[in-house]
């Protein structure tokens, strides 16, 4: 268990200051619900990588007027295509915020987040993202200078589809990715679209290549290691939703015989329970991954999944995680739960 030292309280203070400093890392924030994204990547601040972000931190009731609605709906209406993302960011309740947000005519991204270790010094407060994930400025978002933000957008990547894309859009959200890349390759092959479309399709296409020779490689090597369930973890996504693009259909073939097999259900269902808890545990819920995985370790303790489950829903207890809250700052400078949410089990 961590100790509470000058230092550690120090550092729960400092450490969040020094990362507000333009041309410092953007601290990642993970999004529990979100509004109005549509196509755009919506689980995380780092997911829009690549893009400018223009992150606004707000409160339904605190100094959101309609003007600065309009002109955030303006700012991103005009900019999006030129690779701009406008997210407002706030930690009051998701209902609540689906309401407002159509009641106020809201056009532009908005999520619910815990504000991780930015310091907001008002509401609302902002800081410009740039497209490697660093921030670029900060200010009140009426006051962002526009002559900065298009340097800032120099080489940044839409993260709305380009206008002549349409057709792509639509076969993405239904995560048809080889549909994709086909219809990226015959466009381009034809001609007629504007160059930041030829860009953007090519992009794509290029990022479905490097995703399915990716996870032809974790295949390789989980079969290598005898490792059933990363073998179907690499070769699923491939299977089912990247036919049509080079490699895919080699996958395809790899992963039908894998679930030919009776016998490997059991090590894909541990593996599916296991990462279960893996995921809780980099959303911070470590209570929840602490249960999910001593249920891996009594449901499939033989498989390879439950023995790993079995190290560690201990290795939780022996970090003292369990009761950690990551909206706490005590608990975030310890890396533990801290003395006030601690639920550290009494040895027998």
């Amino acid at each position: 268990m961590r100790n509470w030292t000058i230092g550690s309280l120090l550092t729960l203070f400092v450490a969040p200051l020094a990362a507000q400093k333009i041309g410092s890392d953007a601290p990642d924030l993970v999004w529990t619900a979100n509004y109005e994204f549509g196509d755009i990547a919506n689980k995380k601040l780092s997911d829009l990588r690549g893009s400018v972000v223009l992150l606004v931190f707000f409160k339904i009731q605190s100094g959101t007027t309609r003007d600065e609605i309009k002109r955030l709906n303006q700012l991103f209406a005009d900019k999006a295509q030129s690779g701009l993302v406008v997210v407002g960011a706030t930690d009051e309740d998701a209902v609540d915020l689906g309401v407002w947000a159509k009641d106020a005519g809201v056009k532009y991204p908005i999520a619910v987040c815990d504000k991780a270790d930015y310091v907001v010094r008002g509401i609302p407060d902002s800081f410009l993202v740039d497209k490697e994930g660093k921030i670029a400025w900060r200010g009140h978002p009426a006051t962002l200078d526009l002559p900065l933000l298009e340097k800032t957008l120099a080489g940044a990547k839409p993260a709305v589809v380009v206008t002549g894309l349409e057709e792509l859009g639509a076969l993405r959200r239904l995560n048809d990715h080889g549909g994709v890349w086909r219809k990226a390759k015959q466009l381009l092959e034809a001609g007629g679209i504007s160059t930041r479309a030829q860009a953007q399709a090519t992009d794509w296409m290029q990022a479905i290549e490097l995703f399915v020779a990716k996870s032809i490689a974790e295949a390789d090597k989980a079969e290598v290691a005898k490792d059933v369930y990363g073998t179907w973890a690499a070769l699923e996504p491939v299977a089912l939703f990247y036919q049509g693009a080079p490699g895919a259909d080699a996958a395809k073939a790899r992963y039908d015989v894998l679930m030919a097999d009776a016998k490997n259900k059991k090590e894909i269902d541990a593996g599916k329970k296991f990462a279960e808890g893996k995921d809780k545990e980099t959303k911070f819920d470590f209570d929840g991954a602490y249960a999910i995985y001593k249920e891996t370790e009594r449901l499939f303790g033989s498989t390879k999944a439950g023995k790993m489950a079995g190290l560690a829903w201990k290795q939780i207890e022996k970090d003292n995680k369990l009761g950690y809250q990551h909206t706490c700052g005590y608990c975030r400078a310890g890396g533990c739960a801290c003395p006030t949410h601690s639920k550290q089990k009494k040895k027998k």
